[in-house]
């Protein structure tokens, strides 16, 4: 509670509740008011809250009463009686979009609310990865290109090297935006594989030109096609062979390096 008001704060939180247990794919929603059977005799806790939200009793007393006299009351209340936990059970995909919503940390809100658990641990860690992920991309193609001039001698040369895979990489953050996949500790690492994987073929190509310069590049990736082919039909395949596990993050690698690779 922000401002210590036993009242509001016990009337917001019973409007939250009423409010979650009519969210899609909630199936149940545990709280302090859960605590107590419906069928309390009066005077007890549990009638208590009810009777502090007809306004009949003082809140705090209600509140005080149910910490002291309901088994795991405790865990639902703190000592100071200024915060409480409700918990929202059933699947992952339907309780993440209500973190955003029931967020309510905004000035003059009577509580202020923030997530916990599983699920909003990794929204924690997805906002975490996205932020790496903005950086180690281009801090990799820039090693790379600073590597590749000083190889060659030639600043120009090394950033049409980088080119194709860093453009294939563009596309592929946008096909996973686009579908929604969220990114986790496996897949973050994604586009700096692309980046490298792609680099290296096309030294590839490179080396191809320099040995038959007369030929033209249109000969030279004759040349190393089929070997370029083959390499990136086994990453594909390496990549898809992941959605066999059972684990959710592995077989989202599996669709973003596949997908990855194939860009």
């Amino acid at each position: 509670s922000r401002d210590g008001d036993a009242e509001r704060f016990l009337a917001t939180l019973s409007d939250l509740v009423f409010e979650l247990q009519f969210e899609d794919g909630v199936e149940e929603v545990v709280s302090i008011f859960s605590l107590t059977p419906p069928d309390s005799a009066p005077g007890s806790p549990g009638d208590g809250l009810a009777a502090a939200l007809r306004g009949e009793s003082p809140a705090q007393q209600a509140l005080e009463q149910l910490r002291s006299s309901v088994l795991f009351a405790d865990r639902f209340v703190s000592a100071d009686l200024a915060s409480t936990v409700v918990k929202a059970r059933g699947p992952g995909d339907a309780l993440e979009p209500l973190l955003a919503r029931y967020t309510r940390c905004a000035d003059g809100a009577p509580i202020c609310m923030r997530p916990i658990g599983s699920i909003a641990i990794e929204a924690d860690i997805e906002a975490q990865l996205k932020k790496d992920n903005a950086i180690l991309p281009l801090l990799t193609g820039l090693v790379s290109v600073v590597v590749i001039a000083l190889w060659f001698g030639q600043l120009t040369l090394a950033v049409k090297l980088m080119a194709p895979s860093a453009f294939g990489v563009l596309w592929y953050l946008g096909f996973i935006a686009l579908a929604g996949v969220p990114m986790d500790v496996f897949n973050t690492l994604v586009p700096t594989v692309l980046l490298t994987l792609g680099l290296a073929d096309m030294l590839h190509l490179k080396r191809a030109t320099d040995i038959s310069p007369t030929d033209g590049a249109r000969t030279a990736l004759r040349s190393v096609l089929p070997a370029i082919s083959i390499t990136t039909a086994t990453t594909i395949l390496a990549f898809a062979s992941l959605a066999l596990e059972g684990s959710v993050p592995l077989r989202r690698l599996a669709l973003c390096g596949a997908l990855g690779v194939s860009l």
